[in-house]
């Protein structure tokens, strides 16, 4: 699951856009609809990212700091599996040792 703080924007000069964090909603949702958290990655985007959408200036250099918005430049990548298997001591290396196709195994190495 990619996910990355999504910003509603402003219906008018009048009103602020919004800001809703994303990553830690979907975190609880995954977990009461039964999978399993297994990793996280957090990925910062290159260098440069979020400028061609206007949003790139600093605070220091903006003339209206009040008005900064952050450059999202970063995004979260979590990585889930549907349990459906029986809990064990065993570390999943165990498994992947005693796995009985141990040529599908190796040919799914990255």
């Amino acid at each position: 699951m990619d996910s990355s703080p999504v910003l509603i924007p402003r219906i008018d000069r009048n009103h602020s856009s919004t800001r809703l964090a994303v990553p830690y909603d979907i975190h609880k949702i995954f977990m009461d609809l039964g999978y399993e958290f297994i990793d996280d990655i957090y990925w910062v985007k290159p260098e440069g990212a979020g400028w061609s959408a206007g949003r790139g200036r600093r605070f220091a250099a903006d003339r209206h700091p009040m008005q900064y918005k952050a450059v999202p430049v970063t995004e979260n990548i979590m990585v889930y599996i549907m349990v459906h298997r029986k809990k064990s001591d065993h570390l999943i290396d165990w498994f992947i040792k005693k796995n009985p196709h141990q040529k599908d195994v190796e040919a799914s190495r990255i």
